[in-house]
């Protein structure tokens, strides 16, 4: 194994999960730090783009959507986020409609997350997608 780029200020511990925007200029990293903080790196420059606090609870996957969006999973989490230069925002995602009762609730602890066409299409540690 031979070290690429060594990542440095923004993400703390460790890596837990990563994604390739589609065009492949930029990297979203997930840390392992305590806020599983979130940073966007141009891989041209090696900057960091921009950063945010990710969740309170652990993110299992990290994918993008376009170049400029992406969504990260985890247990009773789903978010969607934008990046814009330095601004970054994200929105928390909903599970089912309320109404879901027995078999056909939904299971809201995610594992994994990839897209099909505009379609988020996320995986249950139940193995519901």
């Amino acid at each position: 194994m031979q070290v690429k780029h060594k990542f440095k200020g923004k993400i703390r511990r460790g890596i837990a999960c990563l994604s390739f925007s589609l065009d492949g200029k930029r990297l979203a990293i997930v840390g392992v730090d305590n806020k599983h903080s979130i940073a966007i790196y141009d891989l041209q420059t090696e900057t960091c783009i921009t950063h945010s606090s990710g969740d309170t609870s652990i993110i299992a996957a990290i994918e993008f959507k376009k170049d400029n969006e992406f969504v990260t999973v985890g247990p009773k989490h789903f978010k969607h986020w934008t990046f814009n230069n330095k601004h970054i925002k994200a929105r928390k995602g909903l599970f089912g409609s309320g109404k879901d009762k027995g078999r056909n609730k939904v299971d809201n602890m995610l594992t994994c997350v990839t897209f099909s066409s505009n379609d988020a299409i996320c995986g249950s540690m139940k193995g519901q997608l």
